[in-house]
């Protein structure tokens, strides 16, 4: 069963479960951090879109704008690990 809820998703997930019939959903990425999520309309879960970006985000968490290779590039240059 394919549950498409996005209209441009940038992926989707398949889950298989030991008899139980496969799921599929679509996922969006966040264009701060880079993670995903499933797409779940009507969860009450806070997301966002950052208009500077042209792209969503997940949370309050990336409300502020820095986009994910500006980020990775500070990142890199602070020899630190990905959370």
């Amino acid at each position: 069963m394919f549950n498409a809820t996005a209209r441009k998703p940038a992926g989707n997930v398949l889950i298989t479960e030991p008899g139980a019939p496969a799921r599929e959903f679509d996922t969006l990425q966040c264009v701060h951090c880079g993670g995903h999520w499933q797409v779940i309309p009507g969860s009450g879960i806070l997301r966002g879109f950052c208009t500077r970006c042209h792209g969503p985000f997940c949370g309050p968490q990336c409300a502020t704008c820095l986009p994910h290779e500006k980020w990775l590039d500070q990142m890199e240059r602070q020899g630190a690990k990905r959370p």
